[in-house]
């Protein structure tokens, strides 16, 4: 990555990012820059309504296959097409009906970015396209549903992190040497067991890719119906301990 005054010529870079929807606009953002050379700018480099950002602006009802999940699926792969395959599939509101894991990859400048959604530990990190094949087709989306509500088996499942690490992220190709984590607002084992971050910080060292624990800012109001989580089980002061 080289970098000049305000700008930055991503090339031989391969990064993993793993966390929830926060994680995935900081992802899309960056994937952005990747393709276009600059800075995605809501409300400027869609124009009209649609914002990458607010996934809720994708609810088109002349689209077909699906939901407005899967609409929001859809338009932010083919914006960075022809780089991108998203693994992206949600027929129903629980975790286990859902997935959304990114791969960009350009093989001129040797780049590759990930993002794989993951809620804390409050469901599996779930997925239908396999370590080997997630970099070789960028030219279609995989997995759109239609609108049954019919869930396509995945082809890997797991609620630890270091297993999602060892088993799918260290076997990419071009394998990620940097890997940005975060938990998020989201219930998680890392604040209940040290042995879960110990694991991760095993996994990241054993696999030679650098972990980067990204912190979360969180709130000090609590949202109406919705339960979250005090800062004494916050787990960031123990992830970045390792």
């Amino acid at each position: 990555m080289k970098v000049s005054g305000d700008s930055f010529d991503l090339r031989n870079l391969h990064l993993v990012m793993v966390g929830d929807s926060v994680t995935r606009y900081q992802y899309l953002s960056l994937a952005w820059y990747a393709r276009y050379g600059e800075w995605y700018e809501p409300g400027k480099s869609l124009g009209g309504s649609l914002d990458i950002f607010r996934h809720h602006t994708f609810n088109i009802p002349f689209l077909p296959n699906g939901t407005w999940w899967n609409a929001y699926y859809w338009f932010t792969n083919q914006f960075l097409q022809p780089y991108e395959h998203c693994d992206c599939y949600k027929v129903g509101p629980k975790l286990s009906q859902m997935c959304e894991n990114r791969y960009y990859w350009d093989p001129a400048r040797n780049l590759s970015l990930s993002y794989m959604q993951a809620y804390g530990h409050s469901g599996g990190i779930n997925g239908h396209v396999t370590a080997e094949d997630a970099f070789l087709n960028a030219t279609q989306m995989a997995n759109m549903n239609d609108n049954s509500t019919n869930v396509t088996p995945f082809a890997w499942s797991w609620e630890r992190w270091d297993k999602l690490i060892t088993l799918h992220v260290a076997k990419l190709r071009p394998k990620p040497k940097i890997a940005i984590l975060n938990a998020g607002i989201w219930e998680n084992w890392f604040s209940d067991d040290t042995r879960n971050s110990f694991n991760l910080a095993q996994a990241l060292n054993g696999a030679n890719i650098t972990g980067i624990w990204k912190t979360t800012t969180f709130r000090n109001d609590t949202l109406p119906g919705r339960h979250r989580w005090t800062i004494n089980r916050d787990s960031d002061p123990i992830m970045v301990s390792h």
